[in-house]
């Protein structure tokens, strides 16, 4: 699961996405005017790019549970017809503020963060990719570092470096969206679930559920999915 994607179309020219792994991610595309954009940027940042062409103040960055529930909550409801706008706008408001205050340029102590090379974003989407093709049975720290022609020590780092997380909480982060898609699709069996996204069984991957969004598994079905005021 890829972090969020943050770029503005063209009029003249269509926006278009290759994604290399079988099925590609979802994607959500939602069009609010720039001034909009500009406003929650500045909230979380004063310092927040003002070219309009450019309102994003970076190009991608790491999703969280409150964006994950956030998403899962706007898309159940288009998919369930809901035509009250104020709860469709309140939702999408809250996601976009919620994406913005993630790709934020500045750290908590108000230094810009390090520059990441183009070796370092190349070696870490190459481990991203590896890990979303086999997220149920993944290689172990070795042999994912032998695939991609660098020590374990070395990906770790760079890893953590320019994700933020570890390897292994980034797994877990992937496969927990991926059971939060298939809860809001009608998934009947959480034990099955949990199986198939490579938790030992039921009860594992509830504690890791729960621990992430806050609540377990059984009340993120299509029927109890939160609405915005249980999210924002």
């Amino acid at each position: 699961m890829a972090p969020h994607r943050l770029g503005v179309d063209e009029v003249s020219e269509p926006f278009r996405i290759t994604h290399p792994i079988a099925g590609g991610d979802r994607c959500t595309i939602v069009t609010v005017p720039a001034e909009t954009v500009l406003e929650i940027g500045r909230h979380h940042d004063p310092g927040w790019p003002e070219d309009p062409d450019r309102p994003f103040a970076t190009r991608h960055a790491l999703s969280t549970a409150r964006a994950a529930l956030l998403h899962q909550a706007l898309l159940t409801g288009l998919q369930r017809g809901v035509t009250d706008s104020l709860v469709t706008h309140e939702l999408i408001f809250g996601l976009l503020d919620e994406v913005l205050r993630c790709g934020a340029p500045r750290t908590r102590s108000g230094r810009k963060p390090a520059a990441v090379t183009v070796h370092a974003r190349d070696l870490v989407e190459a481990a991203r990719i590896t890990l979303s093709e086999c997220y149920a049975s993944p290689p172990s720290l070795e042999g994912l570092a032998a695939t991609l022609s660098c020590s374990p020590f070395h990906l770790c780092r760079t890893f953590r470096r320019v994700v933020g997380l570890p390897l292994r909480r980034y797994l877990d982060r992937l496969r927990l969206r991926l059971a939060l898609e298939r809860l809001g699709a009608g998934e009947p069996s959480l034990t099955a679930l949990a199986l198939d996204l490579g938790y030992a069984d039921h009860s594992h991957f509830t504690n890791a559920f729960r621990r992430e969004f806050g609540r377990p598994p059984s009340e993120l079905r299509p029927a109890q999915v939160p609405s915005s005021r249980d999210v924002i």
